[in-house]
């Protein structure tokens, strides 16, 4: 192991991306990854980021044992009055090693850990996350997806093994009330998929 040695990682990561389905008045979401840029919900990443403790900052030189801040989390931002409650799911697009999607999360998967949180349910696709529970207006998910990417630091790896990757949230949000709203997780899947089959697969 080459501790002299380095790689960016998580280059040019996500920029807050959020996609919102109106399926009621005013349904609106936003996404964050406050550990790795420093920005809170509605704040835009600022042009440098020198802050060494953040994910942004250790991302673009990396070892073998190094932990990379990195929290993905989403608020439902509707009206605290008028707005719905609603179900919420993160898809990664992911890329490493000149491959995107599963196969390229199966990569990351042999040189670092995600410490994805148990209160998000994984799809087979391994890229797809929903949140287990509905989120009230102006609430949020209290559990990140995860919110650290560990690169493995025993014997087996080494700074050749580690490649460039990114790991790019986007949100999506389903309304949890109303006859055309989704009752159950199970619903909110389907919702998802055949609002967005390109996406979520359907």
């Amino acid at each position: 192991i080459s501790i002299g040695s380095s790689l960016a990682l998580l280059k040019d990561t996500t920029e807050q991306k959020v996609n919102v389905f109106t399926a009621a008045a005013g349904l609106e979401g936003q996404l964050k990854e406050e550990a790795f840029d420093g920005c809170d919900f509605g704040e835009e990443r600022p042009a440098t980021i020198t802050d060494e403790n953040l994910g942004f900052v250790k991302a673009q030189k990396v070892v073998p044992g190094r932990v990379i801040p990195k929290d993905p989390m989403v608020k439902n931002n509707s009206d605290a009055k008028k707005g719905v409650a609603a179900w919420v799911a993160i898809k990664l697009d992911v890329k490493c090693n000149g491959q995107t999607g599963t196969a390229a999360m199966n990569e990351i998967l042999k040189f670092a850990d995600i410490n994805f949180s148990n209160a998000w349910e994984a799809a087979d696709d391994k890229i797809t996350f929903y949140y287990k529970t509905t989120v009230a207006p102006q609430g949020y998910t209290e559990n990140a997806l995860f919110t650290t990417v560990t690169i493995k630091g025993d014997d087996t790896i080494s700074v050749s093994d580690i490649k460039d990757f990114e790991l790019n949230p986007t949100a999506y949000l389903i309304q949890a009330e109303g006859a055309e709203g989704a009752t159950t997780l199970e619903e909110a899947k389907a919702m998802f998929a055949a609002t967005v089959p390109t996406v979520f697969g359907a």
